[in-house]
């Protein structure tokens, strides 16, 4: 559609139709899960094998915005490591000015600003990513979800990218308040093997870390070898067993 290189262009049912195929590069991105409690907030990525040459334990998709708040992303990963860039820096001059942890309403906003601009600027399209972030503001933690239209929304429990339906499916029955943080990760892994087609996916490798009482309120990454023994319990899993 040659219309689509001059602008986010409106259909004739008044939805902007670069947001269509935004959604779609998001549809197909690996599956992301978070979850948050009173006791903390988990967040929990899957990253396709696609070569044994690759180092994917080294490529990161859970960012540091703050000390109190980081972020992962799926759909184009170039999209989302900008945005996650951007809000860092905006963050960082928040708190040179205001010598405090920046507050998760006022990252709301940082966030939503930045999405938008892509959804509402002539001269960008609109980002084609779908970013979780996880916060925690005095003794509250919060999960943000971020569409590719710049709306940022509130969750106890989401998921995003290709087994998306069948997460929502499974956080759905989680009683979240009663989990610990280890059970939320265990949990989490669990979907992301059940959302997982083992005969036309490739592989995949786990990331995973929470912000929580566990850490003192520190952000903290699942050391590879509990991830990794976690997995091995669920690696034949599908989405039709019950476990």
């Amino acid at each position: 559609m040659p219309e689509l290189d001059f602008g986010n262009i409106y259909s004739s049912n008044g939805k902007i139709i670069q947001h269509r195929y935004a959604q779609k590069a998001i549809d197909a991105g690996s599956t992301m899960i978070a979850m948050k409690n009173s006791k903390g907030a988990v967040l929990l990525v899957s990253k396709p094998i696609v070569s044994r040459l690759h180092a994917i334990d080294n490529d990161h998709r859970i960012k540091r915005i703050a000390a109190n708040a980081y972020m992962s992303y799926t759909g184009l990963l170039t999209d989302g490591a900008l945005i996650c860039s951007i809000c860092k820096d905006a963050v960082r001059d928040y708190v040179s000015s205001f010598n405090s942890d920046i507050t998760t309403e006022y990252l709301k906003s940082i966030i939503f600003e930045y999405v938008y601009m892509f959804t509402s600027s002539i001269g960008s399209r609109v980002i084609g990513a779908s970013l979780f972030t996880i916060v925690k503001d005095e003794d509250e933690y919060s999960l943000l979800f971020t569409d590719c239209t710049g709306k940022v929304s509130r969750w106890n429990a989401c998921a995003a990218g290709k087994g998306e339906r069948r997460a929502f499916t499974e956080l759905e029955k989680l009683s979240l308040e009663d989990m610990s943080i280890r059970e939320m990760v265990d949990q989490g892994i669990k979907i992301l093997h059940k959302c997982h087609d083992s005969l036309t996916e490739p592989k995949f490798s786990v990331e995973a870390g929470y912000i929580g009482i566990e850490s003192n309120g520190e952000f903290a990454r699942i050391p590879e070898s509990e991830i990794s023994q976690i997995c091995e319990k669920y690696q034949d899993l599908s989405i039709d067993d019950e476990y």
